[in-house]
Formats: structure tokens, C-alpha cells, sequence
């Protein structure tokens, strides 16, 4: 890689260009991570950046690599929970099917709308209970 050339006028301005901290690389930079945020986060993420005087990349770099991060694990899922969750998937496969036959039942008029509404409504309550038993699990 060839070297950058920087000025030695004291005058310049202190402009960090593209790259300024790959001189003393042995290896290019070549593998790219992304991740997504949300418009807040991408907004408090850019200010930060801003602030380092770094570029993206940089900054990125410097934070992860320079561990100055902290690393907060999730917990695994015990075998329980990952088991329940696997029956719950297929039954939720099940309950789609159930509210679209409601709704297609509902629109041919072959139900009627309080029918309706309690078919609705106790799928409602199956769908709460499978999330309050997943979150209980462990």
C-alpha cells in the first residue's frame, strides 16, 4: 500500500482523511460488517462518530476492537424453553390456519359476528397464554 502524504504546515486545518489509520496495517481491510439501528440510534451513533473525530469505520474499529465495549451475554434458552418453543411454532402454524378459516367462513357469511368475534377472542387468549408460558418456562 502506498503511503499517504500529510502535510507538515502547522497552519493546515485537523482534518482526518478517509483511511488515515490504516498507514501501519499489515493486512487490508477487506471484511465488512453492517448492522442495523434505529433512526435514534443512528442519529446518537452518528454524533458520537462525529465527536471522536474519526471516520465511521474508525470509530467503529476503535470501540469494538479496543474493547471499549461491554459485552452483556444473553442466557441461553434452557432445553425447556427451546422444546416448548418448537411446539409452539407448529401450534401457531395451526392457529393461522384456524383464524383464516374464521375469516373467510366470516366473509362468505356462513358465521356471524359475534361467532366471530369469540373465535377471535379465543385465539387471542391461546396466543397470550403460549407467550406468558414461554416467558415462565425457565
Amino acid at each position: 500500500m502506498a503511503a499517504k502524504k500529510k502535510t507538515l504546515d502547522p497552519a493546515a486545518p485537523n482534518v482526518r482523511l478517509k483511511g488515515d489509520d490504516e498507514g501501519d496495517r499489515a493486512e487490508q481491510l477487506e471484511k465488512v460488517v453492517s448492522l442495523r439501528l434505529t433512526p435514534t440510534d443512528h442519529a446518537l451513533w452518528l454524533s458520537k462518530v462525529e465527536a471522536s473525530g474519526q471516520t465511521r469505520s474508525e470509530f467503529f474499529r476503535s470501540c469494538v476492537l479496543g474493547n471499549k465495549t461491554e459485552v452483556i451475554a444473553k442466557t441461553k434458552a434452557s432445553a425447556d424453553k427451546l422444546r416448548l418453543i418448537w411446539y409452539f411454532n407448529k401450534a401457531s402454524n395451526n392457529l393461522n390456519q384456524l383464524a383464516w378459516s374464521a375469516h373467510q367462513t366470516r366473509k362468505r357469511g356462513l358465521l356471524d359476528a359475534r361467532a366471530f368475534e369469540q373465535v377471535i377472542g379465543h385465539l387471542n387468549t391461546i396466543s397470550e397464554l403460549m407467550k406468558k408460558g414461554v416467558a415462565d418456562v425457565d
